[in-house]
């Protein structure tokens, strides 16, 4: 079992995300509430970014998301 410090930056950024996805479902459950997320890729790189930004998309299909991001072209 490792702890969250033994993950790397990258993979730390996926455990939040999951996280955050996790929580948002437990309370919200199925109602459309939006999501706003603060760049949550921050120190991923560009293939696990790509990826979070591929499964935000599926996301809102049923929800708002709002992704706020420091990255030049949005990914």
């Amino acid at each position: 079992l490792l702890g969250e410090l033994q993950l790397s930056s990258g993979a730390r950024d996926q455990l939040y995300l999951a996280l955050r996805l996790a929580i948002c479902e437990t309370l919200v459950g199925a109602k459309e509430a939006p999501l706003i997320l603060d760049d949550p890729f921050l120190t991923s790189d560009d293939a696990r970014t790509e990826r979070g930004v591929a499964l935000l998309k599926e996301l809102g299909r049923k929800r708002q998301v709002v992704l706020l991001t420091c990255r030049q072209n949005g990914t």
